[in-house]
């Protein structure tokens, strides 16, 4: 056995959760080091922006694929294992990068690296909703998703710093990075990993109760695929296309609209993941507070219209806040939005539960960004802003009359 019950309520300060959120941000440190190479990969490789839209889309179709059995895997093996396994294959797979000698290898090998983040969180999150009661669970998911926001802000940060300043290679940054993610390996495996009572018999008390309401439709106990996760799925997978046409190339725009160097556009593109240290864990509180759906919806809308608003100001300056506070209410969205999906999650496949809440990103995110390139082509970068707000909008719709919680 890899896990225990605790019988009182966890506090949010513990060593799981720490753990967690330590993880979540070194999982997440090649996820977006890639894309802020993007102008370094076309040059070193003679690429177009539609096969720097393919080297995008790669990772996270490999996600989609190992998506669902992930999901059974966590449920079947455990956290601790697949944990495990996610750092050794990250690991590995960054000293396969730095070594990559033409486009295909770096690929294969860049893909590896990022799609551990798909069994990653269906193995994290599981354990943390577990962990946690649901009064407590959109704060820990806070907690948890701050972490990873720090995780990608790093990447492209540590780019700048050793790339940019300090005039390393980038190849010598993903080694930089492989040693600490294999290291991590032996605090995953000394760690006791425990489960909530409290919260196995809340959610037991709510699987009854929906029950014996003649609710199964929406809250079948036995059903993982309810009417409430498929709408909600479908809202994600809408807004999720909307921000990925936009996501890849923002240090592209940068570079080539606004006129910045690699070094600076990754600096703004990296930083900005910065703003979830805090956005999470408070929009895991406010959520808590006011409810996980009012929530979301107000931080999907107030993170378009500022994403509009970067798209139309005249300098550099204001874009940057701008950008920086769409993605403030973006991360604090986290929280909610997998609070919802665990609602709907019977206990015992919780795994396979985060596994379909992830799904719709690395479906998305397979095309997408070639969808993004295919129509900055003709019409030039910045016209992918008002599309992508569009697209979210209509997200906010499928979630307001299609997800009941």
């Amino acid at each position: 056995m890899e896990s225990k019950t605790v019988r009182n309520g966890v506090s949010l300060f513990n060593s799981g959760l720490f753990l967690m959120a330590v993880t979540h941000t070194l999982i997440h440190v090649f996820s977006r080091i890639h894309t802020a190479l993007f102008p370094v990969f076309r040059v070193e490789f003679g690429l177009t922006l539609q096969q720097l839209g393919l080297i995008a889309a790669v990772p996270p179709l490999c996600s989609a694929i190992l998506s669902i059995p992930s999901g059974f895997l966590s449920d079947k093996l455990g956290s601790r294992t697949i944990l495990i396994a996610c750092f050794l294959i990250s690991g590995s797979a960054a000293i396969a990068v730095s070594q990559s000698a033409n486009t295909i290898m770096l690929t294969a090998s860049i893909s590896a690296a990022i799609l551990t983040s798909t069994p990653y969180h269906t193995a994290s999150f599981s354990y943390v909703t577990k962990l946690f009661s649901e009064k407590d669970r959109s704060k820990a998911l806070g907690v948890l998703n701050a972490g990873g926001t720090l995780g990608m802000s790093l990447g492209p940060l540590s780019l700048t710093l050793l790339v940019g300043t300090l005039g390393w290679k980038w190849r010598s940054l993903y080694l930089f990075w492989a040693f600490p993610i294999i290291a991590i390996i032996i605090a995953i495996w000394k760690i006791k990993f425990v489960q909530n009572s409290e919260s196995e018999k809340e959610e037991a008390s709510g699987e009854k109760k929906a029950e014996k309401t003649q609710e199964l439709q929406m809250n079948d106990p036995e059903s993982l695929l309810s009417v409430g996760l498929i709408m909600l799925l479908i809202s994600n997978a809408i807004r999720m296309f909307g921000n990925g046409i936009l996501g890849s190339f923002i240090p592209t725009y940068l570079h080539d609209v606004k006129g910045l160097t690699v070094s600076q556009a990754s600096l703004i593109f990296g930083s900005v993941s910065l703003t979830g240290i805090l956005a999470a864990p408070l929009g895991g509180y406010l959520a808590d507070r006011f409810g996980n759906k009012r929530w979301l919806m107000f931080a999907v809308a107030a993170g378009a219209t500022s994403l509009l608003a970067a798209s139309l100001m005249p300098n550099i300056l204001l874009f940057v806040l701008s950008y920086y506070l769409s993605r403030f209410f973006g991360s604090s969205g986290m929280a909610p939005n997998q609070s919802i999906a665990a609602k709907f999650s019977p206990r015992g496949q919780r795994g396979r539960g985060f596994a379909l809440l992830f799904l719709p990103g690395s479906l998305i995110g397979s095309f997408a960004p070639i969808v993004g390139a295919t129509i900055a082509e003709p019409f030039g970068l910045s016209f992918l802003f008002p599309i992508s707000v569009a697209i979210t909008f209509v997200s906010l719709i499928v979630l307001k009359f299609g997800v009941k919680v």
